[in-house]
Parts: structure tokens; C-alpha cells; sequence
């Protein structure tokens, strides 16, 4: 299992074995560069876009903030002016329509702000369209008040416009990216902002103008009661949702607590304050004597407190959105930083490394090339502790050991130089040898030569005599026994001498071979030469005696007169 793993991991990266065999150096380090910093800079891209969006997104927040607080402001403009409008309308009071046109002046100024300018944060252009129809509706509103007929509808009529300008405030949160990755303490804050502050002012502002318009009526018709008892509930009711959001708005931001002083608490006893407030001087009692100018300054200074404690939570909201914007782009300078000192030492690491293989590659090289060349004691200097180090350290060791080798060679060359020149004298000598030995074999051969010849002779000899033999055997029966014996002896004599050639002649043939014992066969080849001799002519003595011995008798038988001693050898 585990070779067959092996087989098929070699086999899904041979063709990438394949291709960066095909490729030189300078083109694979370009290649594994490129591949390797791409996905490097396509992450760092992403981390930078990240860091971006998110720098984007707090400053969209700042910038939401600033135009969340022209918002707001233009919210309680626009609640100051229905609060005034109302009762102004109805009752055309020209001290009220006086500060219901301060309250409109302040909302047509904070529309030109809203509306000067394109913000960064609103991207699709909604928001801008947003505050353009609240605008347009906010000129129709001035345009024509559209008097009501009672207080109620006309109370309710202005009360469309605060309805439009109180969906901004959620709508520059979502749109600015306010609630985006907020802190608990901004989003608590931002709470009060949105929600909890213009729902209790707005509680207030109706008490007020519906407070003022009985006041200026000087009395607290049928119609209206109902109205103030649902206004009395929604003091209390408000008040008891108002405090616990408060609370926990202190308790998550100190800050709050602290720049916005004794606020909190105003804030606090501002609903019930307003509540007593009405009931004391307009639901209770029979006849109403207070003034609607000290009404409205006794709701106004509630009011107060309420502004004091958005400046407050605005100023907590903007300074934690600038404490962590700070932080954000202190953040991405570090990332930046970090990224471009990484990628920076990677690069710089990856020099190394390509400078590093080049060099060992060229040093092979030229090693290379020189033992090529024949110099087999070039070595390689490189302070590599890598494989490139062991495959160093392995090439100069075989260049030492080649090198030994060569050595030996030469030992071995001149030693064997000195053996051939030895070879060669004793070379010279076994040829001078073989040479006097061919000579002596030559002497040999003449002296055998001779040899033969007088064995021929003899032969010859023997043929007359067994010719003289045949002629004697017509004479007589015994003669011719006599010549046959001495026939049979020359044969087996002739028989002998014939071997005796043969043995001479492989004697002359192995001569070549024999040159330590060629004195000996020299001494023996005279030996036989003489002794060949003699005992041919010994033979052939003996066989001219026993032919004449046996024919003697004979011719003496036949010739009686014959002398009885033998005759004397003839020198012929």
C-alpha cells in the first residue's frame, strides 16, 4: 500500500519534475517567484482591502456622525416647530408664530447643510434623495400651513414632517455605517440618539403645545381632556422606559456619565417633571392661570438637558470613532509596514537563495570544465552546511580520490615501464638464445644430414651385399638363409636408423622451446651423431663378417684346394 502511494505521488509530480528539467536556472526561479509572490500579493491586496474598507467605514462613521448630529438637530428643529406651529395656527398667536419661525429657520439651514454637499458614505445616493424629499416636503409645509380646524389634526398635521425627519436619524446610522462594528457603548449611545431622547423630547414637545394651546385658550375643553389624559400616560409610560435605557448607557460608558454631568439626571426627572408639570397647572385645576410663556420656559428648561446630553453622547460617540480610526489606520500602517518588511526580507531571502544556488552551480561548473581539462586536484570552496555543502564536500573528495588514483597510475605506469624494460633485455637475450640455439640446431641438422648420408651408404653397402647375397644364393641353399638373416638385420637396422631421424627431426622442432637444456641436447645430439655412426659401421662390420663367415665354408666346400686360413681384410 505504502509503495503503491509512493508510485502514484511520483507519478503526479513527475511532470512537474519534467518541466523544471527542461527549464534554466534563471527561468525556474522566475517561474516559483511568480508563483509564490502572487498568491503573496493577491493576500496582502486582500488584507489591504480589508484595512481599507474598514478605514472607509470609520471615516463614513465620522463623517455619519457630523451629519447624525445636523440630523438630530433638525429633528428638534422640526419638533420645536410643530410644537410652536400648532398652536400658533390655531389660535394665530404672533408671539408663538414668531418662535415657530426661529424653529423654521434653523430646519431650512440644516436642509442647505444636508444638501450642500455629496457625502462619501452615501454611495448609492439614497440618503441624499432621502433628506432632497424631506427638503421638497419641508418647502410644501411652508408654503401652506393647511389650517385644521381643531388643535388635534393640526397638531397631528406638522407631526407628519417630525415623523420624516425622524426617519433620518436611522437612516444616516445604516447608511453611514454607524451600527457597523460598533462598541457596546456606541451602540448604546447611539440608541439614546436614535430612539429613547426623540421619543421622550417628542412626549414632551406634544405636552407642551397642546399645554400652551390651553393655556392660551384659558381653558381645557371636553375634547382635549382625552387628549391629555393619553398625553399623562405617555409621560409615565415614557418615563419608565426612559430610565432603565439610561442607566445602561451610564453604567456602558463612563465617558457619558462624566462630560455630560448632572444631564442624565435631568433627563431622568424630565418626563415626570413635565408630568407634574401638566398636571399640576392645566389637567387639575379648574381654572388655569398660569401663563403659556412660563409654561413653555419651564418645558423649555427640561429641554435643555436633553441637548446638554446629546452634545455629551456626541462628543463620546466621536471621540471613541476617532480613538478607533486612529487605531485603524495605526493598524494598517503597522499591517502595511509588516507586509511590505515580509515581503521585503522573502524577497530579499529569495535573492539570497537564487545567488546562492547560482553561485554553487558555477563553481561546479568551472570545477567541472578543469577536470575535464585534466586537473583532477580542483576543489570547490563554498561554506554551504546545506546539500549543496555535502555535494560539495562529495565532488572534492572524489577529485582527491581521482587524483590518488592518477598517482598510483603513474607508480604503476613507471614500474611497468621498468618491467617492460626488463622484459625487453630479457626479451634481447632469449632472442640471441634462440638464435645460437637455430644455429646449433642447424649444426644439428647437418651433422643428422651426414648421419643419413652414411646410413644410405651403408644401406647402399647393404643392398650390394644382399645383391652379392642373391647372386651367392644361386650357388647355394645356404648361403642364401645366410644373406636373408643378414637382409632382415639390415632392414630392422635401417628401420632403426629411420627412427632415429624422426626423433632428430622433433628434437630440431622443439629445439625453440628448449633453450635451458640446449647444451645438453647439443652434447647428446654428438653422442648420438657418433654413436649412430659406429654402430652403423659396427653393423655393418658385422654383418660383412658373418655374409663372408657364412659364405667361407661354402666356397671352401665347393673348391677343396682352398687355403684353410682366412684372408686379410682388403683395404679396399
Amino acid at each position: 500500500m505504502f509503495i503503491k502511494e509512493r508510485a502514484d505521488v511520483k507519478q503526479l509530480i513527475n511532470p512537474a519534475v519534467a518541466l523544471m528539467n527542461r527549464l534554466p536556472m534563471l527561468y525556474k526561479f522566475s517561474l516559483i517567484s511568480i508563483l509564490f509572490l502572487l498568491p503573496i500579493g493577491g493576500l496582502s491586496w486582500l488584507v489591504m482591502t480589508e484595512l481599507n474598507r474598514s478605514v472607509a467605514t470609520m471615516t463614513r462613521g465620522v463623517e455619519g456622525l457630523e451629519q447624525l448630529h445636523h440630523i438630530d438637530r433638525l429633528v428638534d428643529a422640526s419638533m420645536d416647530y410643530r410644537d410652536y406651529r400648532a398652536p400658533a395656527v390655531i389660535k394665530n398667536e404672533s408671539a408663538i408664530k414668531t418662535l415657530s419661525d426661529k424653529a423654521a429657520s434653523e430646519i431650512t439651514s440644516v436642509l442647505d447643510t444636508l444638501t450642500a454637499q455629496t457625502r462619501s458614505f452615501d454611495v448609492s445616493g439614497a440618503w441624499a434623495d432621502q433628506v432632497e424629499g424631506l427638503k421638497s416636503d419641508w418647502q410644501d409645509l411652508r408654503a401652506d400651513d393647511n389650517y385644521q380646524t381643531n388643535f388635534d389634526p393640526q397638531f397631528k398635521y406638522f407631526q407628519e414632517f417630525v415623523q420624516k425627519a425622524l426617519a433620518l436619524l436611522p437612516a444616516t446610522i445604516e447608511t453611514s455605517g454607524l451600527g457597523q462594528g460598533a462598541s457596546r457603548e456606541n451602540l448604546l449611545i447611539l440608541g439614546l440618539i436614535r430612539e429613547t431622547l426623540p421619543e421622550a423630547r417628542s412626549v414632551i414637545g406634544q405636552a407642551r403645545s397642546y399645554g400652551m394651546f390651553a393655556l392660551v385658550e384659558g381653558q381645557v375643553g371636553y375634547a382635549l381632556s382625552e387628549s391629555f389624559n393619553e398625553i399623562y400616560d405617555g409621560l409615565t409610560n415614557r418615563s419608565s422606559l426612559l430610565s432603565p435605557a439610561l442607566t445602561f448607557a451610564a453604567d456602558a460608558s463612563p465617558a457619558l456619565a462624566s462630560q455630560s454631568g448632572n444631564a442624565l439626571e435631568k433627563v431622568d426627572e424630565s418626563l415626570l417633571n413635565v408630568r407634574e408639570l401638566l398636571d399640576v397647572n392645566i389637567i387639575t385645576p379648574m381654572r388655569l392661570e398660569m401663563t403659556w410663556q412660563e409654561y413653555d420656559s419651564r418645558i423649555s428648561a427640561s429641554l435643555a438637558s436633553y441637548g446638554e446630553l446629546k452634545d455629551a453622547a456626541f462628543d463620546v460617540i466621536g471621540t471613541n470613532l476617532n480613538a478607533r480610526l486612529e487605531q485603524e489606520v495605526s493598524q494598517r500602517r503597522l499591517i502595511v509596514v509588516a507586509l511590505i518588511v515580509v515581503l521585503l526580507f522573502v524577497v530579499y531571502l529569495y535573492i539570497g537563495f537564487f545567488m546562492s544556488v547560482r553561485t554553487a552551480i558555477n563553481r561546479f561548473s568551472e570545477a567541472a570544465r578543469k577536470v575535464a581539462a585534466g586537473d583532477m586536484t580542483t576543489r570547490i570552496s563554498l561554506d554551504n552546511r546545506d546539500e549543496l555543502g555535502e555535494l560539495t564536500g562529495e565532488f572534492n573528495n572524489m577529485t582527491d580520490r581521482m587524483a590518488d588514483l592518477i598517482r598510483s597510475v603513474g607508480q604503476t605506469t613507471s614500474e611497468v615501464d621498468q618491467q617492460a624494460a626488463r622484459v625487453k633485455d630479457t626479451a634481447a637475450a632469449n632472442s640471441d638464445a634462440v638464435a645460437r640455439q637455430m644455429a646449433e640446431s642447424g649444426q644439428i641438422n647437418e651433422a643428422m644430414n651426414q648421419m643419413v648420408e652414411a646410413v644410405n651408404e651403408v644401406t647402399e653397402s647393404a643392398h650390394r651385399v644382399a645383391d652379392s647375397a642373391t647372386a651367392a644364393e644361386q650357388d647355394t641353399e645356404t648361403g642364401r638363409g645366410v644373406v636373408s638373416d643378414t637382409v632382415e638385420t639390415i632392414n630392422r637396422l635401417a628401420t632403426e636408423i629411420s627412427g632415429a631421424v624422426d626423433v632428430i627431426n622433433r628434437v630440431s622442432a622443439d629445439s625453440d622451446n628448449i633453450s635451458q637444456v640446449l647444451v645438453e641436447i647439443k652434447a647428446i645430439a654428438g653422442q648420438t651423431n657418433l654413436l649412430a655412426l659406429n654402430a652403423a659401421i659396427e653393423a655393418a662390420a658385422r654383418a660383412n663378417t658373418a655374409v663372408v663367415l657364412r659364405l667361407l665354408p661354402t666356397k671352401y666346400a665347393l673348391c677343396p684346394s682352398a687355403p684353410t686360413s682366412l684372408p686379410k681384410k682388403s683395404k679396399a
